[in-house]
């Protein structure tokens, strides 16, 4: 998101030369500034309370239209004028983007230093160094994965759309500039380039979503899509079989539509400008975070927000609603508040361990606009506007360079956040320890590729993460085997081992329970054991459907247990031992450990726990009707809350004080290895054969 004001064309003035026609002059227009504030605004209150308007991430949209059209637009004017300068449009972005940019990083590291858990501190060193480098949506797209921190704890998040647009406007003014001097037809190649990007957000949000939110080929349609809205109303006489409908106006207003009266074409003008207005208000409150985006969805505030733009400031809505005083000032500001508001939002979820009150996140909103008013009057327009422009421009570029080299430093670990000193370094440990069954040796069984432990006789593990995380007591127990006794992993997170289960986001895991009875049939294979942290995948953020149905749903839990039950009959046919294996309980994470006295930037280890029954009570929907389907079918039932509470509560800490959790959903691999004992018999039971079904206790 980078919310631009569009000034008159006497403010981008790059030099002498004859000034454009009348027509092609593009003043300032108070309704776009007003646009930007229904896209802030969207942004803000979504991430303040996403249940509140959960379609408002759809802001950065929106703020892509925005920019491709301002921006562009001063290309255009100074390629025709003939006084485009590489040199004056870069610094120009420069001093329009750095001021508060810098501001945000330097406040960002200075809350990091004294709030931060030391793996923490680290990633807002490297996201420090590559926002600055403009390759944040780059980094964000390398870190995603099944561990990654979850985006709400990342202060520097929302900068991945920063560089996307830092990244087309590297290309454009070149390619611009080429086209103009071959005179090529521009909105022609403009337009092919924005298909040939909207055909690549189709492919990528079909196999990869994470690729088509973050990658600037599957954007920039987005933003070529204001650039060529500014073509059209720059220059709508020059686009064939459409120009001959527009004639000039003699007030320098733009173009109106040859042929229509001035009350035809006010209709006109209000029937643009209040169809893009349902188009916004669909987006923010029709989509969701569980459908795929940007995809054929993103079309809606693309096009709502070029609708708006083409109305012109003289539409109804546009100068009563768009332009009124109110709008025009947020959208002023919209800027820093996109800077602001994110970081100030992270922190707070930090520092609440995740769960901050509604208190605390309208604090946070009223703190966002504070802080951008502030950084606005006293930063932007001192440094934007005036004189020197060259020496400001040097003094950011140096200023960016400190902060990059600090943040390379802070990533590198030379820097130590506060909370070093305090003790915390067990936690620390917790969040990052992962013993992952790939790093096991290859294997192949019947063509399959796997990991595991070869040995004469396999203990098949299939499931989830919640299978992998029991790979360090697997791989204690079987570093004395002598070959006997092996194990292979048929294991991947975020794959729900109930066969009929889709996930858009998990295509693999199709392949993968495809292959777990062609293993689980193999002569070698004596014992199969299946894993999950079932309960979650019945939650809608996992967007889990079985035979198209959301498995949230009443039909789609019916169905998923009558999938449950042919997989466990299928298993029980094979004659092998078999267990299942129960949820962990979920919401002790280490990071929650550490208490912060906020004022003083101090840490301590603190002790939590969960109430035992009432997350067996929560979770006895799905819970219940597994153990009775393994009771039927005589497999065994292992329930790790047995094995890892206490008579009332499970506790996070152990009792030498350590933590238990890696995450809120995951055991950490010492805890494993050391204490997690129930498995064992899965590797070291005696003979082969179907046993009758028990449930395991301590």
């Amino acid at each position: 998101m980078l919310p631009y004001r569009f000034f008159s064309v006497n403010e981008h003035a790059t030099g002498a030369g004859a000034p454009l026609p009348q027509a092609e002059h593009q003043s300032y227009r108070p309704d776009i500034d007003g646009l930007r504030a229904f896209a802030i605004l969207s942004v803000v209150i979504f991430h303040a309370s996403p249940s509140s308007l959960r379609g408002g991430f759809v802001g950065v949209d929106v703020f892509f239209v925005i920019s491709g059209f301002l921006i562009s637009g001063i290309i255009f004017r100074g390629l025709d004028r003939g006084t485009f300068s590489f040199s004056d449009f870069y610094i120009r972005r420069i001093r329009r983007i750095f001021p508060a940019l810098l501001l945000i990083l330097a406040v960002s590291m200075l809350a990091g230093w004294y709030w931060l858990l030391a793996n923490d501190f680290t990633m807002l060193g490297k996201h420090m160094a590559s926002s600055l480098s403009f390759i944040q949506n780059l980094i964000l797209y390398g870190e995603a994965g099944y561990f990654d921190t979850a985006s709400e704890y990342k202060p520097l998040m929302h900068l991945w759309s920063l560089a996307v647009e830092e990244q087309f406007y590297l290309l454009f003014p070149l390619l611009m500039w080429l086209l103009w001097r071959i005179r090529a037809n521009i909105p022609v190649t403009v337009t092919i380039i924005a298909l040939f990007s909207f055909w690549q957000n189709l492919s990528l949000v079909r196999a990869d979503e994470t690729a088509a939110f973050f990658l600037p080929q599957a954007r920039f349609w987005e933003i070529m899509a204001g650039s060529l809205l500014a073509w059209g109303m720059l220059f709508p006489q020059r686009i064939p079989f459409l120009g001959k409908h527009f004639v000039a106006r003699e007030n320098g207003a733009g173009s109106h539509l040859a042929g229509l009266g001035d009350i035809r074409e006010k209709r006109v003008r209000n029937i643009l400008s209040a169809a893009g207005m349902v188009f916004l208000l669909f987006s923010v409150i029709v989509i969701r975070q569980s459908r795929p985006f940007p995809g054929t969805w993103a079309l809606l505030p693309v096009l709502g927000s070029v609708l708006v733009i083409l109305a012109g400031p003289e539409a109804w809505l546009n100068r009563r609603i768009f332009g009124s005083r109110i709008a025009v000032w947020i959208g002023l500001i919209s800027y820093p508040l996109y800077l602001w508001h994110w970081p100030v939002f992270s922190f707070i979820r930090i520092l609440e361990y995740g769960k901050p009150s509604w208190q605390w996140r309208t604090c946070g909103a009223v703190l966002s606009f504070v802080l951008a008013w502030l950084t606005w009057r006293l930063i932007e327009r001192p440094i934007r506007f005036g004189g020197r422009r060259l020496l400001k421009t040097a003094l950011l570029c140096m200023v960016a360079v400190v902060l990059g080299i600090v943040g390379w430093n802070i990533y590198k670990g030379h820097i130590d956040p506060k909370s070093k000193q305090y003790g915390v370094d067990d936690i620390i440990s917790a969040i990052i320890e992962w013993d992952d069954p790939k790093a096991l040796s290859p294997m192949q069984i019947d063509g399959v590729k796997l990991n595991g432990i070869e040995g004469e006789k396999l203990t098949l593990f299939y499931g989830d993460s919640n299978m992998e995380q029991y790979t360090a007591r697997i791989v204690e127990l079987l570093k004395d085997s002598d070959g006997k006794r092996g194990a292979a992993f048929l294991a991947k997170g975020g794959c729900v081992p109930i066969p009929g289960v889709k996930r858009k986001t998990r295509p693999q895991c199709d392949v993968m329970a495809e292959h777990f009875f062609t293993l689980a049939k193999n002569e070698r294979v004596d014992t199969i054991v299946v894993a999950a942290s079932w309960v979650e995948y019945y939650l809608s953020g996992t967007r889990a459907t079985i035979e198209g149905v959301p498995l949230e749903s009443e039909a789609g839990i019916s169905r998923s247990i009558e999938a449950i039950d042919r997989m466990l009959g299928n298993i029980a046919a094979l004659d092998k031992k078999a267990y299942l294996v129960l949820n962990i309980p979920l919401g002790l994470e280490a990071q929650s450990l550490v208490k912060r006295d906020i004022l003083r930037g101090e840490f301590q280890v603190r002790s939590r726990s969960i109430d035992k029954e009432a997350f067996r009570k929560k979770h006895e929907f799905i819970q219940n009707p597994m153990k009775d389907l393994a009771e039927k079918h005589g497999i065994t039932v292992i329930d790790p809350v047995d094995h890892l509470c206490g008579k009332e509560t499970c506790p996070a800490l152990s009792p030498e004080g350590k933590a238990m959790y890696k995450d809120g959903d995951h055991l950490r691999s010492t805890y494993v290895r050391d204490h997690v004992k129930y498995l064992d018999e899965t590797v070291t039971a005696g003979p082969t054969g179907k046993k009758s079904a028990k449930n395991h206790s301590k």
